[in-house]
Protein backbone atom coordinates (compact mmCIF):
# COMPACT_ATOMS: atom_id res chain seq x y z
CA UNK A 1 0.00 0.00 0.00
CA UNK A 2 2.77 2.87 0.58
CA UNK A 3 4.09 2.00 -2.70
CA UNK A 4 0.54 2.16 -4.05
CA UNK A 5 0.03 6.10 -1.75
CA UNK A 6 3.30 7.07 -3.40
CA UNK A 7 1.75 6.92 -6.86
CA UNK A 8 -1.20 8.88 -6.06
CA UNK A 9 0.33 11.57 -3.70
CA UNK A 10 2.41 13.33 -6.36
CA UNK A 11 1.09 15.97 -8.80
CA UNK A 12 0.00 14.72 -11.55
CA UNK A 13 0.53 11.62 -10.86
CA UNK A 14 -2.49 8.72 -10.79
CA UNK A 15 -3.71 5.16 -11.43
CA UNK A 16 -5.75 4.78 -14.15
CA UNK A 17 -6.97 1.32 -12.92
CA UNK A 18 -6.58 -0.06 -9.97
CA UNK A 19 -7.44 -4.08 -8.78
CA UNK A 20 -6.33 -5.16 -5.70
CA UNK A 21 -5.62 -8.92 -4.85
CA UNK A 22 -8.85 -11.19 -4.06
CA UNK A 23 -6.86 -11.83 -0.75
CA UNK A 24 -7.03 -8.32 0.06
CA UNK A 25 -10.70 -7.47 -0.76
CA UNK A 26 -10.96 -10.53 1.39
CA UNK A 27 -9.60 -9.35 4.88
CA UNK A 28 -11.01 -5.75 4.16
CA UNK A 29 -8.20 -4.27 6.65
CA UNK A 30 -8.71 -0.94 7.98
CA UNK A 31 -5.46 0.17 6.25
CA UNK A 32 -6.77 -0.75 2.59
CA UNK A 33 -9.81 0.89 3.54
CA UNK A 34 -7.83 4.34 4.22
CA UNK A 35 -5.90 3.79 1.40
CA UNK A 36 -8.97 4.01 -0.47
CA UNK A 37 -10.56 6.70 0.78
CA UNK A 38 -6.99 8.58 -0.23
CA UNK A 39 -7.42 7.09 -3.80
CA UNK A 40 -10.95 8.12 -3.98
CA UNK A 41 -9.89 11.80 -3.22
CA UNK A 42 -7.34 11.80 -5.39
CA UNK A 43 -9.30 10.36 -8.11
CA UNK A 44 -12.10 13.29 -7.62
CA UNK A 45 -10.02 16.26 -8.84
CA UNK A 46 -9.84 14.18 -12.26
CA UNK A 47 -11.98 15.16 -14.89
CA UNK A 48 -12.67 12.23 -17.12
CA UNK A 49 -15.10 11.79 -20.79
CA UNK A 50 -17.26 8.72 -20.66
CA UNK A 51 -16.26 6.84 -23.50
CA UNK A 52 -19.76 5.72 -23.90
CA UNK A 53 -21.55 9.71 -24.24
CA UNK A 54 -18.79 11.80 -24.38
CA UNK A 55 -19.55 13.87 -21.74
CA UNK A 56 -16.96 15.10 -18.96
CA UNK A 57 -17.75 13.78 -15.36
CA UNK A 58 -16.01 13.76 -12.14
CA UNK A 59 -16.81 11.05 -9.90
CA UNK A 60 -17.20 10.83 -6.01
CA UNK A 61 -16.25 7.03 -5.19
CA UNK A 62 -14.02 5.39 -7.81
CA UNK A 63 -13.39 2.27 -5.27
CA UNK A 64 -16.40 1.19 -3.78
CA UNK A 65 -15.82 2.20 -0.13
CA UNK A 66 -18.65 0.02 1.56
CA UNK A 67 -17.90 -3.39 3.19
CA UNK A 68 -20.72 -5.15 2.96
CA UNK A 69 -21.17 -4.81 -0.47
CA UNK A 70 -20.18 -7.46 -2.40
CA UNK A 71 -17.66 -5.51 -4.92
CA UNK A 72 -16.26 -3.55 -2.11
CA UNK A 73 -12.75 -3.28 -3.34
CA UNK A 74 -13.52 -2.62 -7.10
CA UNK A 75 -12.95 0.15 -9.43
CA UNK A 76 -16.11 2.04 -10.48
CA UNK A 77 -16.36 4.19 -13.48
CA UNK A 78 -13.42 2.51 -15.37
CA UNK A 79 -13.58 -0.64 -17.99
CA UNK A 80 -11.11 -3.48 -16.89
CA UNK A 81 -10.81 -4.32 -20.62
CA UNK A 82 -9.81 -1.22 -22.35
CA UNK A 83 -9.25 1.29 -19.18
CA UNK A 84 -11.52 4.21 -20.84
CA UNK A 85 -13.67 6.04 -18.73
CA UNK A 86 -17.55 5.41 -18.09
CA UNK A 87 -19.92 8.20 -16.26
CA UNK A 88 -22.57 6.84 -13.60
CA UNK A 89 -25.33 7.49 -15.84
CA UNK A 90 -23.81 4.97 -18.67
CA UNK A 91 -21.98 2.19 -15.84
CA UNK A 92 -23.42 -1.08 -16.34
CA UNK A 93 -23.55 -0.40 -19.95
CA UNK A 94 -20.93 -2.33 -22.44
CA UNK A 95 -17.91 0.11 -22.96
CA UNK A 96 -17.78 0.60 -26.80
CA UNK A 97 -13.94 -0.09 -27.12
CA UNK A 98 -14.35 -3.00 -26.31
CA UNK A 99 -17.84 -4.52 -26.35
CA UNK A 100 -17.32 -5.60 -22.62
Amino acid sequence: IPILDSIIAGKDRRLKILELPVVWKKNKSAQLAAFMERYNNAQNSRTCSCCECSVDFQASLWMNPFKDSPDWGQQRHTCYECTNNICSDCEGAFCDECNK
